[in-house]
């Protein structure tokens, strides 16, 4: 009898794992941070950027953007980086980068040249 409890015992576990695995797939996936608001001047110097190992690229026809340090209102929060698109082959990418403004740290955006 002891026997046949234990089985139960282990199968009623087994589902409520597998209950539980089902539910966190249906999850959705935290967040990413915001970036700071074009404009928006941070009173906190960001930290130094991170060192990133780069991947290979995918294709011809990517660049790689580097990762940064967003401001997220209360914090600076790293955003790794990633490959993204040329717009066209001569196209040549100009990374965002923090500068020093008005007291405080600017977010410039990277853009296309």
């Amino acid at each position: 009898m002891a026997k046949q409890h234990t089985k139960s015992r282990y199968a009623a576990i087994a589902a409520m794992l597998v209950a539980a695995g089902a539910l966190a797939a249906c999850a959705p996936p935290p967040p990413r941070p915001m970036a700071a608001q074009p404009g928006v001047v941070v009173a906190i110097q960001p930290p130094p950027p991170r060192d990133e190992l780069q991947p290979p690229p995918p294709s011809a026809q990517v660049v790689w953007n580097p990762g940064r340090w967003t401001w997220d209102g209360g914090r600076y929060v790293w955003i790794p980086g990633q490959y993204i698109a040329r717009p066209a082959v001569q196209a040549r990418w100009m990374p965002g980068h923090w500068v020093a403004q008005n007291g405080g740290w600017l977010w410039i955006d990277g853009s296309w040249q």
